[in-house]
C-alpha cells in the first residue's frame, strides 16, 4: 500500500506568505484562457485519463534532450477529488514529430515525478507528492510551486518540471512496463515540439479540466503559447473519449456556477433574462420553478429567461457542475 506524504495546502500558503511566492487568488470575475478537454474516469474499471497537448512547431529544436523542461497551470474541478483521499494524477511530457521519419518520440516525466494531488477530508485541505515505486517512498517535488484551492477548482502550478533526457517511442514494452527506448538515428532538424499534460485518476468522475500558461524551456530559450490565437493550438485524446480532436484556446471560470441576480421582479406576461456563467462552455445547466402557475423558467446560451404568469412569488432554481443557485421571483 502506498504511503502518502501529505503536503497540505496550508503549508504551501504559509511558505508563500513568508517568501512572497504566488499565493494570490484570482478574482472571481476573471475569465482565464487555456485548452479544455473532457475526462471520464469510469467506476467499472477504476481508471481513466485525458491528455491535452500544446503545439510549438520546430522552434528551438535540439537533439540535446537533457535541455528540456515544462511549465503549466492545471485547473481541476474539486468534484474530481474523492473524500477518501485517492489522488488525481498529473503528468507532463514533451513529444516530437519527425517528419522525415514519419514517427514520433517523447520525453516523459519520470515516474517518481508524477504529481499526485489528493483531498484530505479531515483537515479540509489538498496535499501533493511524488512516489518512488522501486524504493517504496514519497518524493518531494520542488517543481510544483503550489497546489491551491481557487473557488471551485484546484490549481496545480508547475514550474520547470524535468522530463527524461532519454528519447522514447510511443510503443509499450511489457517487459519494463514502460515505453520502448528510441533506437533510430535522431534527425538534426524538423522535430516539431509538443508539450502535453495528462490528468488521470481512480475516482469516478465525468467532467472537464483545463491547462493554461504552458511553456517549454530549451536551454536558455523559452517557448510559449499564444492563447489569443484564433487557430487551433493543440489537441487532446482520452482513454474513454479517444480522439477528442484539435483545440482552440477557450475561456473558462474557476467558479462552478454564477448567476448575475438573486432576485427579479417581472410583470405578468413579461419576461426578464439573467446571465448565467458556468465553469466551461457547454456545461449542462438545468432550471426549474417552484410554481409554474406564477412564473416559468428556461435556459439558453448563458441566460435564464423568467416569464411571469400571474401575480405572486416563486423561486427559480439553477443547477450546474454540482452547484445550485436560487432566484427569488416576484410577479407583479
Amino acid at each position: 500500500m502506498k504511503k502518502i506524504m501529505r503536503i497540505p495546502m496550508t503549508a504551501v500558503l504559509a511558505f508563500a506568505l513568508i517568501f512572497g511566492v504566488g499565493a494570490v487568488k484570482p478574482a472571481n470575475a476573471a475569465t482565464l484562457k487555456g485548452l479544455v478537454a473532457p475526462i471520464t474516469i469510469k467506476a467499472s474499471d477504476g481508471w481513466g485519463s485525458t491528455n491535452i497537448s500544446h503545439w510549438f512547431g520546430p522552434d528551438s529544436y535540439t537533439t540535446d534532450f537533457s535541455a528540456y523542461s515544462v511549465s503549466a497551470d492545471v485547473y481541476i474541478p474539486k468534484t474530481a477529488f474523492a473524500n477518501d483521499g485517492k489522488p488525481v494524477h498529473v503528468n507532463a511530457e514533451i513529444s516530437f514529430w519527425f517528419e522525415d521519419l514519419d514517427k514520433s518520440g517523447l520525453l516523459p516525466m519520470l515516474r517518481e515525478n508524477e504529481i499526485m494531488v489528493g483531498y484530505d477530508k479531515d483537515n479540509n485541505n489538498y496535499w501533493y507528492n511524488g512516489w518512488n515505486e522501486s524504493e517504496q517512498k514519497d518524493v518531494e517535488l520542488p517543481f510544483v510551486k503550489s497546489v491551491t484551492a481557487v473557488d471551485d477548482m484546484v490549481k496545480v502550478e508547475i514550474v520547470d518540471a524535468p522530463v527524461s533526457s532519454t528519447l522514447y517511442t510511443d510503443e509499450w514494452d511489457e517487459a519494463t512496463d514502460f515505453q520502448k527506448p528510441w533506437t533510430d538515428a535522431i534527425p538534426e532538424k524538423n522535430g516539431h515540439i509538443n508539450a502535453s499534460v495528462r490528468l488521470g485518476g481512480e475516482t469516478p468522475f465525468a467532467g472537464k479540466f483545463a491547462v493554461s500558461n504552458v511553456s517549454v524551456k530549451v536551454g536558455d530559450k523559452t517557448l510559449t503559447v499564444d492563447y489569443n490565437s484564433k487557430e487551433n493550438i493543440g489537441d487532446a485524446w482520452g482513454d474513454v473519449e479517444q480522439n477528442i480532436g484539435e483545440l482552440k484556446a477557450t475561456g473558462f471560470n474557476t467558479t462552478a456556477l454564477t448567476v448575475a441576480k438573486t432576485s427579479v421582479s417581472v410583470k405578468a406576461k413579461k419576461s426578464a433574462s439573467i446571465k448565467v456563467t458556468t465553469m466551461f462552455d457547454g456545461d449542462k445547466v438545468t432550471v426549474s420553478s417552484s410554481s409554474k402557475k406564477i412564473a416559468t423558467a428556461t435556459y439558453k446560451k448563458g441566460k435564464v429567461t423568467i416569464k411571469g404568469v400571474k401575480k405572486g412569488k416563486a423561486t427559480v432554481t439553477v443547477k450546474a457542475n454540482g452547484a445550485t443557485k436560487k432566484i427569488k421571483v416576484t410577479v407583479k
